[in-house]
């Protein structure tokens, strides 16, 4: 809730546009992060950043065709399942168990277009494998799809046949059978996740960066947006794997005098489920991933102060004031990365 990331993030969707990539002279020593996962991201395939999400007039939103103002956002946060057209479209499909998507639609991914295809996940919070699912609305030729996935089984929806997905939707379904260990008879538990992340190419920092965008503004500074000036709403993000589970987390920086004071700047990380793990205040970047770990994920040394202080993850979070955290004076091993570094330039983003 990406991600998902990652990966929970909606209403007033703003432009999206990935800007030259630049790191101010005065930009600490420290870029930024990162929305998802799952996010989704789980992933989350949307509109090329490159291009503006188009206007319709109301003749062009008539019937199921509502959404198309709708990508971008959250399903349940734009209500969609609440639309008449739609919601007798899914309960008329034969044997569809419509109240139950909508009961345990509760983690969920952005509305997502691709070749006129709608697309959007959602399961039950906190237990994936038990319960989600992947909806799919072919604009162009009026057709709707819901995949089911229940523990280690699947089962396909079809309102008029099945649709021909795009092969990035096609290549998230693969992965997400193949995770649920669909047709392994021998099998009885699934690994099945909603990711925002999960929904982009994998290697697509714009489209990651679109899910965070989207995560910004309808989620985590949803009640700043309306303070905030043109110039104050650009990011950078950078990923990394914190708790070596195979999916990325993402730190985000905005270097800009909202976040940013005498003392340091605001970051912040965020898992692929599109959830704030940790906001990180009176800091400067870059931060230091360490070899070793507390509870299952890496130790991190940030500046804070004019000092470097050591960040151990609780189970969590980490410390979100580190200038209260205990200093740290060793040599960081070889194999320590740095995120968010002005040694590394990373792009900015408008959100």
């Amino acid at each position: 809730l990406f991600y998902a990331f990652l990966f929970s993030l909606l209403f007033t969707a703003c432009n999206f546009e990935k800007k030259p990539a630049h790191v101010p002279a005065e930009s600490i020593t420290t870029p930024e992060s990162k929305s998802i996962e799952e996010l989704p991201t789980d992933s989350l395939n949307v509109a090329p950043s490159n291009i503006n999400i188009p206007t319709y007039s109301p003749e062009e939103l008539q019937g199921i065709n509502f959404l198309k103002a709708k990508i971008g956002k959250y399903p349940t946060q734009e209500h969609i399942f609440s639309n008449e057209t739609l919601k007798s479209r899914l309960k008329n499909m034969p044997n569809f168990p419509f109240e139950n998507m909508v009961a345990f639609w509760n983690t969920e991914t952005p509305l997502v277009m691709e070749n006129n295809i709608v697309h959007s996940s959602g399961c039950k919070d906190n237990d994936c494998p038990s319960n989600a699912f992947e909806l799919f609305i072919d604009l162009e030729n009026d057709n709707i799809n819901v995949y089911h996935f229940r523990d280690n089984t699947l089962r396909i929806y079809q309102e008029n046949g099945l649709i021909e997905l795009p092969k990035i939707f096609n290549d998230e379904i693969k992965i997400k059978k193949n995770n649920a260990n669909i047709g392994d008879i021998h099998t009885t538990e699934s690994n099945y996740k909603i990711t925002p992340q999960s929904y982009a190419p994998q290697n697509s920092d714009d489209a990651i960066a679109e899910k965070i965008a989207a995560y910004l503004t309808n989620d985590l500074l949803k009640s700043d947006i309306n303070v905030m000036s043109d110039d104050q709403r650009e990011f950078q993000y950078e990923s990394i794997d914190l708790n070596d589970d195979g999916v990325d987390e993402y730190f985000i920086v905005f270097q800009n005098s909202y976040f940013c004071g005498s003392g340091g700047c605001t970051y912040y990380l965020i898992g692929n489920n599109g959830k704030l793990i940790t906001k990180f205040t009176v800091s400067q970047a870059p931060f230091m991933v360490l070899e070793n770990n507390s509870n299952g994920w890496k130790n991190l040394v940030v500046e804070s102060n004019g000092n470097l202080r050591l960040l151990t993850f609780n189970g969590t979070t980490y410390p979100s004031n580190p200038s209260l955290a205990p200093a740290y004076k060793e040599t960081p091993g070889t194999n320590t990365r740095s995120v968010l570094s002005h040694k590394n330039p990373i792009p900015n983003y408008e959100f």
